[in-house]
């Protein structure tokens, strides 16, 4: 199917209105389609804004999408999630450190959703947390270096033995092609403000909190293992299965 037909199917099956992210995973899941990319998210929302101004799709709330025609409301634009200066654009919780082979230049594999292409993540700036199992241990930045040349130092260093999982809060957006682009020197307050708040909330999880902080809209990404450790795992399970 086309993007446009994929999305037409999975609201009319839904019959209720989805956020785009949801549509996106339910195009995955039914093999809507079979070449998604590395951010087939950003694609869908880019069909269903364009497809607003020909009366396809409606706008109901911040990122949440129907068909046209299911009720009265007046025809308006989502802008909500155009916000092409918010500092956070990609994010990754609670990855785990086993799943990154050190041993070379790091790369840092993480998919959009189940089915995307991997985007490797290793040279973001932004900021990243470590953690021993739940509690974090560190807090970092990354700005001329990257975060995968970082996160190896903290292999070698004093923390080499404290942490097992690390988050990271990227500014750099991935690109279509599953590159990143260069990210931007300058946001706006405006923007920074509410974005630091929400990535406060979302990496220590505070019990008074009711909800998220606002203007969080980075995608977050699910993480994959390097596909070379990985066959080298199975590489020697496989020599000692057969050694015995």
């Amino acid at each position: 199917m086309t993007w446009r037909d994929a999305i037409v199917k999975v609201l009319e099956d839904a019959g209720t209105p989805l956020h785009y992210t949801d549509i996106t995973e339910r195009i995955l899941a039914q093999e809507l389609r079979a070449n998604v990319g590395a951010t087939p998210s950003n694609t869908v929302y880019a069909n269903l804004r364009k497809e607003i101004h020909k009366e396809v799709f409606e706008w109901i709330a911040p990122g949440i999408f129907r068909l046209r025609g299911g009720s009265n409301l007046d025809h308006r634009e989502d802008n909500s999630d155009n916000d092409s200066d918010r500092p956070i654009m990609a994010l990754g919780m609670f990855w785990e450190r086993d799943l990154v082979d050190w041993t070379k230049k790091p790369k840092i594999f993480g998919v959009q959703q189940d089915g995307a292409a991997p985007v490797d993540m290793a040279e973001q700036t932004g900021i990243y947390l470590l953690y021993d199992f739940r509690d974090i241990v560190y807090a970092g930045r990354t700005t001329s270096s990257s975060l995968g040349s970082r996160l190896s130092d903290h292999t070698r260093d004093r923390l080499k033995t404290r942490w097992n999982r690390f988050s990271w809060f990227g500014f750099r957006a991935v690109k279509d092609d599953g590159t990143l682009d260069g990210g931007s020197d300058s946001y706006k307050l405006s923007k920074v403000i509410p974005a630091m708040e929400a990535l406060l909330i979302e990496a220590l999880e505070p019990p008074l909190n009711r909800r998220g902080g606002d203007g969080f809209k980075g995608i977050e990404y699910i993480q994959v293992e390097d596909p070379e450790k990985k066959d080298r795992k199975f590489k020697l399970i496989e020599g000692i299965l057969q050694s015995g």
